[in-house]
């Protein structure tokens, strides 16, 4: 009987934040338990890791360093994350236009990058799908107006909302 184990992989690895916000890290493939460390942070940084991976970023702006290691097999993951005033998890852009039939990335700012995307309202149609941390809104099917999409950031559970406005697709002009 031989166990295969998959690479140890830890999310995210970059993550921005404001301060007093909190970042729940994900440690797969480890061969024993994780160890969280913080390495560094900003002068008088009061940021706090436990345990579980969970980083509480504290009041001081800064960048902090952070290390997950697994001890069974010596591997480690290094993680930055960016504690700033004024950053916000928020959509790219607040209106995306796609045309019936058609499909378009939705991207969004701040947090870790990975976001869970559902369509909170609207009744027009149209499927998110997520591959990663990549997140596709796809127009097939769908009938021409509007509707709204709520991306939840995986890692720090902030929540924001974008419009989805479908159109109709246009032709060739006639001559």
């Amino acid at each position: 009987h031989v166990d295969v184990i998959g690479p140890f992989v830890v999310e995210p690895t970059v993550v921005r934040v404001a301060p007093g916000r909190m970042v729940r890290f994900s440690a797969r493939g480890a061969l024993g338990t994780v160890r969280w460390e913080i390495l560094m942070g900003p002068t008088g940084a009061d940021g706090r890791l436990d345990a579980m991976g969970v980083f509480s970023t504290g009041t001081v702006p800064g960048v902090y360093r952070i290390r997950a290691s697994d001890p069974g097999s010596g591997n480690e993951v290094q993680i930055t994350v960016t504690v700033a005033s004024g950053v916000t998890f928020s959509p790219s852009a607040a209106v995306v236009l796609v045309p019936q039939g058609r499909r378009v990335r939705l991207d969004w700012r701040g947090g870790s990058g990975f976001v869970d995307a559902t369509i909170s309202a609207g009744a027009v149609g149209g499927r998110i799908t997520t591959n990663g941390d990549e997140v596709t809104f796809d127009a097939t099917g769908a009938r021409p107006g509007a509707v709204t999409v709520t991306g939840t950031d995986r890692y720090t559970n902030e929540r924001t909302n974008l419009r989805v406005v479908i159109g109709e697709e246009l032709g060739p002009p006639p001559i």
